[in-house]
C-alpha cells in the first residue's frame, strides 16, 4: 500500500527546521486562540486572588503575602507592571523578610524604567 492510499486526507506538512512555525491559517488562529484563553485566564487569576485576599485579610492574614505574590505575578503575565509593583509592595508590606515580594518588585519597577529601585529592590531580597 502507497502512502498515498490510506485515505487520511492531506496533512499539513510543517518544516522540519522549525517544528513550531505554523504553517496554516487555521494553526494561525489556533494559536491566537490559545493566547485569548491564556489572557481571560489571567484576568479571571486577577478577580479570585483579589477575592481572597479581600477575604484573608478579614479574617485571617497568615498566607496573604503569597496571594499579593501570585498577584504581582499575574500582573506581570498580562504586562501591567503598575500594578504587580502595587500587589509585591503589598506583599512586602505583610511580609518584609520573603525574599520573593522584593523580586517582584524588582522586576516590575525594571519593566517600568525605574532602575533605581529595581536594584533597590534586589538588593533587598538578597538581605532577606
Amino acid at each position: 500500500m502507497s502512502p498515498l492510499s490510506n485515505n487520511l486526507g492531506p496533512k499539513l506538512i510543517k518544516k522540519k527546521s522549525d517544528p513550531t512555525s505554523p504553517t496554516s491559517i487555521f494553526d494561525i488562529l489556533l494559536l491566537l486562540t490559545k493566547i485569548d484563553l491564556l489572557i481571560i485566564r489571567y484576568q479571571e487569576a486577577v478577580k479570585q486572588f483579589k477575592l481572597a485576599i479581600e477575604a484573608s485579610t478579614e479574617k485571617e492574614t497568615e498566607g496573604v503575602h503569597l496571594l499579593f505574590s501570585n498577584l504581582s505575578a499575574t500582573y506581570q503575565q498580562l504586562d501591567d507592571f503598575s500594578s504587580g509593583a502595587s500587589s509585591a509592595e503589598s506583599c512586602i508590606q505583610v511580609k518584609p523578610t520573603w525574599a520573593k515580594g522584593y523580586s517582584h518588585l524588582g522586576l516590575c519597577k525594571y519593566k517600568l524604567n525605574l532602575f533605581d529601585d529595581s536594584v533597590a529592590a534586589y538588593k533587598k531580597a538578597l538581605k532577606c
